[in-house]
């Protein structure tokens, strides 16, 4: 190889030069820049708003009564998330691990079957669940072997039952 071989020459500096027409083809226009400029408008028209998202997503909703006359509690829901809020007066006798139940309103069905401890007011010993099943019923369970006796004045079974809509 000769060290002619590897000379810069005029002719190869021009092929490599910028010049005017070389900029203007690759130049970016204004008119390119303003239409991809991230805008306040451009970020309102895709933001977000309770509008959009409409009440029965963007705040809690009362669904209904839960059971006859509400016996059972009240159904909320917001979203895909829904709550049995448990207020349930106690009057008849329940036997050993039987249960009570009722259907959810508005038609409303867990995605899958959820459960959570309720409190037996005045009633220590009383172990008692809540459980919400996909077919849309909720059971309030006794889950010990003790039997309850039923009572003029009753007791109240409290809680609550967070499930996922399906």
């Amino acid at each position: 190889m000769k060290l002619a071989d590897l000379a810069v020459t005029s002719a190869k500096l021009g092929n490599g030069a910028v010049t005017g027409g070389k900029i203007a083809d690759l130049a970016v226009a204004t008119a390119k820049l303003a239409a991809l400029a991230v805008t306040s408008a451009k970020i309102a028209a895709k933001a977000v708003t309770k509008d959009k998202l409409g009440d029965d997503v963007w705040g809690w909703q009362a669904v209904g009564a839960i059971g006859y006359n509400g016996e059972f509690g009240t159904l909320y829901r917001c979203g895909r998330w829904a709550v049995a809020e448990i207020y349930c007066k106690k009057t008849d006798a329940l036997a050993g691990w039987g249960s009570i139940s009722a259907q959810l309103p508005g038609s409303v069905k867990p995605a899958f079957v959820a459960r959570s401890a309720l409190t037996c007011e005045d009633r220590p010993n009383y172990c008692c669940t809540g459980r919400a099943t996909t077919d849309g019923t909720l059971h309030i369970e006794n889950r010990s072997s003790t039997s309850w006796p039923a009572s003029s004045n009753g007791f109240y079974i409290t809680g609550s039952v967070l499930f996922v809509v399906a």
